[in-house]
């Protein structure tokens, strides 16, 4: 059975990678929807990881590497859309300034 979901309401990104979402023991979670907007009047340099269970962010979980967002820019990574996240894996992120960039995700949880 699968369920549409919000995973991230609106997170103010920080600059150490944290979880912002994790899939569920039992599910497995795609990616439908993504955004970055950067609320700050400079620009913001992001990263995104897409985290296997029990990991933490690595170079090779780089979905997303060193993008500058310009001031008031909303941008969708198309990268991420459609990416499959195992039981326990994680959706985490970096930003060059804490809290200016808000990060909204979405998707569909499958369960067995």
């Amino acid at each position: 059975m699968y369920s549409a979901k919000t995973f991230i309401q609106g997170a103010g990104i920080k600059s150490a990678a944290i979880v912002y979402y994790q899939a569920p023991l039992g599910t497995a979670a795609r990616i439908t929807q993504m955004s970055f907007t950067n609320t700050s009047v400079s620009p913001v340099i992001i990263n995104l990881y897409i985290v296997p269970t029990n990991s933490t962010p690595a170079t090779t979980d780089l979905i997303i590497k060193d993008k500058t967002l310009q001031s008031n820019e909303t941008w969708v990574p198309y990268q991420a859309l459609g990416a499959v996240l195992t039981a326990g894996g994680t959706i985490q992120a970096t930003a060059s300034t804490n809290d200016v960039v808000i990060l909204k995700a979405s998707g569909v949880e499958l369960t067995a």
